[in-house]
């Protein structure tokens, strides 16, 4: 394996652990120091310490191992969690981003972590004092917690004797940590190993003297044989003793049991090594799993394997174009019999035949890679927590971040996407959303303010939405900062409802901050958030009380490279509206439309929406109808606007291979991208969003202030 793999395999190791540690840090501020939180947070700093040193970055190395310090004295019990503990923390996880950037950007990594490591060290009152060197003859009581006497009785219930083995890895010995877990491998040959201690995790490879290990094993087999086949393991390794003890762990509420010894030792230096205190890491069960109260739940890994982004980006493509042929294929089949005589129907129903089969499994094919192309929301997600607890500092407000339907999947290249407009509408509702103590006190809510994240699937799309118990969306106050910025006019405005104010929001520009500071007030974000959601073919909306809170609504495709659609014809050309657009479809008499102040307009159920020709706005001639004459429409919608839109014939829908239009092209007004037909034309795929913006500019009106 090269240097240029081993970094990749770095790379994803690290930002995994580096992930992880944000999210446990999170944690261990709010239950104060549980041990499992601890005990995660240490192997997580241990196995990017151990991986940084590997590759050879010392200065990432060398700031880890001093974050260890601190975590294996809170985990002593020797210091107490604090905002000042944490803080330092996170400080040091922020430089670690940073060395991991420089190694993606350069291959390599430097920084002055002086003032990081002064501070790590205050915090345990100066250099790590060396521990004291642990007993040889420890108790495994002392050593195994309540989840390894579980396991014990689960083996003793089957008719297996518990014991302890003991043994002592050479100081000479270069890699403690790999030579302790093929010890244990070889024990398994003939016993069965429940825990060990110290875990491979917290085997710290810098430490001095010998390494003590306990084995906690379970076994059917008599005392002689058990020691014949230690004997036999430690033959050719750096082993300086070991020892087997019949050990009964006991159990909260029992007794405990006299426990033989008898010690086997080999000639050698049998001194206690000195070590890091060190807890139990819990080794797999012997049958079934036990979980003592109070722990986590813990997700079951099943196999899997790394894939470059690039191959599955490669396989997406190669099955657009199983789709698109296998729609030319069904097209050509329709022609042919339509052209054969009877006699070859046989033919044809194989042909037939074949295309069906061909059919199935490219669903079957395209189905399985999209899957391949999805994961949860949750890596998405776990970026935030952090982000408002720095906020809510900075800004003087408790806010407490409520996370729901983690487990959502998504489209990697829809999670890519939508990541920083999720970021600003989240420091939005932070800033402008959640009153200061004193006014929520004030008005009868808790001083802690609440924003919930929370992800689900709709049918065939992703609903995102981000709420608040903030104050609320003032729409007067909107609109005397859209008059005093003169993004609408004092007629409009008049026109405008209330709804339609709110939806200033998103206007270039706009911003109700009286102050510019470096979270708000320079009328940039919420235009981006809208953009940035329109370009991923998804549509935002807002709802707000005054007083009570704002609520933001995001629909997003499941995916952007295939999707179903509805192929209509307007004037000699083929196009597709994405059918997550399309509310209704019906055929109306010509006399049936109207004219409202110079719109045209139709009535549905009591309900009246704009009729827009799109021949109009692409340049083309509408067909001649007259007034007894059906025309078909097609309602479309985008959050709760709809527009009936007049097209000269439906084709169908399909599933359509969607087309970047490239960078020749460019952004084109009322159009989101291309799909190759069957008969391998070209249809445009019509974007609501964007026809609703060219109706609106079209009126004179701000974007979403289409009306009737």
């Amino acid at each position: 394996m090269n240097r240029d793999e081993l970094m990749r395999f770095f790379l994803e190791e690290a930002d995994e652990q580096l992930q992880l540690l944000e999210q446990e840090v999170l944690r261990l501020e709010q239950d104060g120091g549980a041990e499992a939180t601890i005990q995660c947070i240490f192997r997580a700093a241990h196995t990017l310490k151990g991986s940084s040193a590997a590759m050879g970055f010392e200065t990432m190395k060398n700031l880890t191992h001093e974050m260890e310090n601190v975590l294996d004295q809170i985990r002593g019990g020797k210091l107490g969690v604090d905002k000042s503990i944490i803080n330092v923390l996170f400080l040091c996880l922020d430089q670690l981003n940073d060395f991991k950037k420089q190694i993606e950007d350069r291959g390599d990594c430097e920084g002055d972590t002086g003032p990081l490591v002064e501070q790590l060290k205050k915090l345990i009152g100066g250099d790590k004092q060396t521990q004291a060197p642990q007993s040889v003859q420890t108790s495994a009581q002392d050593l195994f917690g309540q989840k390894e006497r579980d396991l014990l009785e689960e083996a003793k219930a089957e008719g297996f004797r518990g014991w302890t083995v003991r043994l002592l890895i050479s100081e000479s010995c270069e890699m403690k940590m790999a030579r302790a877990f093929i010890l244990r491998n070889r024990m398994e040959e003939c016993v069965k190993v429940v825990a060990m201690h110290p875990g491979l995790e917290e085997i710290d490879e810098e430490a001095m003297g010998p390494l003590e290990v306990t084995y906690l094993i379970a076994c059917l087999k008599e005392r002689v044989d058990i020691e014949d086949h230690l004997a036999l393991v430690m033959k050719d390794e750096p082993v300086e003793g070991f020892e087997l003890l019949d050990e009964h762990l006991k159990q909260p509420g029992r007794t405990e049991t006299s426990a033989s010894s008898e010690e086997l030792k080999f000639a050698g230096n049998q001194a206690s090594p000195e070590e890091e205190s060190l807890s139990v890491s819990t080794a797999p069960a012997i049958s079934g799993s036990a979980k003592s109260e109070g722990d986590e739940p813990r997700r079951v890994t099943g196999q899997s394997v790394r894939v470059d982004v690039d191959r599955l980006e490669n396989l997406m493509n190669l099955v657009g174009e199983l789709v698109i042929d296998q729609t030319r294929i069904a097209q050509v089949g329709g022609l042919l019999r339509d052209l054969v005589s009877s006699d070859a129907d046989d033919t044809m129903d194989e042909f037939d035949s074949i295309a069906n089969h061909i059919s199935r499994v490219v669903g079957e094919l395209q189905e399985s890679v999209m899957k391949t192309r999805m994961l949860p929301i949750e890596q998405l997600f776990n970026r935030f927590p952090r982000m408002i607890r720095d906020l809510a500092q900075k800004i003087d407000k408790p806010i407490n971040l409520l996370l729901e339907g983690k487990e959502t999947e998504l489209d990697r290249t829809v999670i890519e996407e939508i990541g920083d407009p999720l970021i600003h509408l989240l420091r939005n509702s932070a800033d402008h959303g959640i009153e200061g103590r004193g006014k929520r006190l004030a008005s009868g809510k808790p001083e802690v303010g609440m924003i919930r994240l929370k992800a689900a699937h709709q049918e065939n799309q992703v609903v995102l939405t981000i709420e608040d118990d903030g104050g609320g969306i003032d729409a007067e106050k909107i609109k005397q900062s859209a008059l005093s910025k003169k993004l609408i006019t004092e007629t409009q405005a008049a026109q405008m409802s209330e709804q339609e104010l709110i939806h200033l929001i998103f206007a270039p520009g706009f911003s109700t901050a009286k102050e510019i500071s470096d979270v708000s007030g320079r009328g940039v974000g919420m235009d981006i958030v809208r953009s940035h959601i329109e370009k991923l073919n998804g549509i935002i909306d807002v709802e707000t009380k005054l007083g009570e809170g704002t609520k933001f609504t995001i629909k997003l495709p499941l995916t952007l490279a295939i999707m179903r659609g509805l192929l209509i014809r307007i004037h000699h050309s083929t196009y597709a509206l994405p059918i997550s657009s399309v509310a209704e479809i019906m055929r109306l008499p010509r006399k049936e439309i109207h004219s409202i102040k110079g719109q045209m307009a139709v009535r549905i159920r009591e309900q009246v929406l704009p009729l827009v020709w799109i021949h109009d706005h692409f340049n083309v001639p509408r067909p001649a109808v007259r007034s007894d004459d059906n025309v078909f429409i097609v309602i479309v919608g985008a959050a709760e606007k709809r527009i009936a839109l007049v097209v000269d014939e439906l084709v169908g829908n399909q599933e359509i291979v969607v087309k970047s239009m490239g960078s020749y092209v460019g952004k084109v007004d009322g159009v989101s991208g291309a799909t190759i037909l069957g008969d391998g034309g070209v249809a445009l795929i019509l974007d609501i969003t964007g026809i609703f913006s060219l109706l609106s500019r079209d009126k004179g009106l701000p974007h979403d202030s289409l009306a009737v």
